[in-house]
C-alpha cells in the first residue's frame, strides 16, 4: 500500500477504492506556499482518509511530514498519506516487530516514553492524530511559505537525539508552547496550532487523573489504623466528622470515587478528532477552505462551459 485514497477533506471517503486510488504523487506538505487556508489545507486534507482507514482495520502509524503529500487538482489542494510499509492490519495475529514504528520528531509523547520505546504501549488512533499536530507545529515553526528557516529555526535537535530525550523536549515544548511563538507567524495559524497543542495537554492530564483515580493509591491510604487517640474522642465527641450529615460524607466520596474509576479513560476514536474540530480556529479554517473551494469549482465550471 502506498498511500491513502485521494479526494478532497470537505468530501465523504469512501473505503471501497481502485487502483488509481493510490498513488504517490504530488509536493511534501512541507512546501507549500500561498495563502493561509491552502497551508492548512494540506495538512487537515489526510486526516479524514486516514480515519477511514484506521477504522477499517488499517494503521499506519509513521504518520510524518515526508510522509504527508498533497497535488493539485482543478485548483482545489488534496491530501495524500505515503508509506505504508509499515503499517499494521487489525486482523494480525501476534507482534509483526514493528510496534515501535514511527518517525522520532512527530511521534506521539507515550510512543516516545521508556515503556514506548520497549513497546510496551499499544499504538492507539490518538497516537497517530497526535503525530499529525506535530506535523503542523513542526511544519509552520519551521518553514515560511514554504521554504525552511535559515535562523532562528526551533526543533533541529529533534530530528537528532535520540527518542526518549526527544519525549523530554516535546514534552517541555507542550507545557510551555506560548513561549515558543514566533514573532512573524500568522496569527490565525498560530491560534490554531496553539488550540491543538492545548487539546492535548488538557486530554493529556485528564487521562493521568483518572488512572490516578483507579489505582490502589487510595486503598493504600486508608489501609490500617493510624487515627491516634485524641482525633478518635475528637470524633466521638462530634467536633469532627458529623453523624447527622453535616461533615464529610464518607458515603458519598465512595460513590464519586466508584464513578471515576468506572470512567472511560480512552476516549473514542471520534470523539478524541472532535475535541480538535470543535476549536474556533479549526471551524474558521475550515470554513475559509470550502469558501474558496466553492468559488474556484463555480470558476472551473463557467470556464468549461465557455469552451
Amino acid at each position: 500500500m502506498c498511500s491513502t485514497s485521494l479526494y478532497p477533506a470537505s468530501s465523504s471517503p469512501s473505503r471501497s477504492s481502485t487502483a488509481e486510488d493510490f498513488s504517490t504523487c504530488g509536493s511534501n506538505v512541507s512546501y507549500v506556499r500561498g495563502p493561509l487556508y491552502q497551508r492548512y489545507h494540506s495538512a487537515e486534507s489526510h486526516i479524514p482518509g486516514h480515519f477511514d482507514l484506521w477504522q477499517g482495520g488499517i494503521y499506519h502509524r509513521d504518520v510524518s511530514a515526508p510522509n504527508m503529500m498533497w497535488y493539485e487538482k482543478d485548483g482545489i489542494l488534496m491530501g495524500v498519506l505515503n508509506d505504508y510499509d509499515l503499517s499494521s492490519l487489525a486482523s494480525a495475529q501476534g507482534p509483526q516487530g514493528n510496534e515501535r514504528t514511527g518517525t522520532v520528531p512527530f511521534m506521539a509523547l507515550d510512543i516516545l516514553t521508556p515503556k514506548g520505546q520497549g513497546g510496551e504501549i499499544k499504538h492507539l488512533y490518538r497516537h497517530d492524530l497526535e503525530s499529525f499536530i506535530w506535523v503542523l507545529v513542526w511544519v509552520c515553526l519551521r518553514y515560511k511559505d514554504g521554504t525552511l528557516l535559515t535562523f532562528n529555526r526551533p526543533f533541529d535537535d529533534w530530528a537528532t537525539k535520540d527518542a526518549v530525550t526527544v519525549g523530554v523536549k516535546k514534552f517541555f515544548f507542550l507545557h510551555h508552547f506560548l513561549a515558543f511563538k514566533p514573532k512573524d507567524i500568522d496569527p490565525l495559524m498560530w491560534s490554531l496550532i496553539a488550540y491543538c497543542l492545548q487539546v492535548l495537554k488538557q486530554e493529556s492530564e485528564r487521562r493521568e487523573a483518572l488512572e490516578f483515580k483507579s489505582s490502589d493509591l487510595d486503598q493504600v491510604a486508608e489501609s490500617g489504623d493510624d487515627i491516634s487517640e485524641s482525633d478518635e474522642e475528637t470524633s466521638e465527641s462530634g467536633e469532627g466528622t458529623s453523624e447527622s450529615g453535616e461533615g464529610t460524607s464518607e458515603s458519598g466520596d465512595e460513590t464519586v470515587v466508584e464513578e471515576t474509576t468506572a470512567a472511560i479513560i480512552e476516549l473514542d476514536d471520534n470523539v478524541f478528532l472532535h475535541t480538535f474540530r470543535k476549536t474556533k480556529p479549526w471551524i474558521k479554517l475550515t470554513k475559509l477552505i470550502k469558501r474558496s473551494n466553492k468559488k474556484i469549482k463555480k470558476s472551473n465550471k463557467r470556464n468549461k462551459s465557455s469552451q
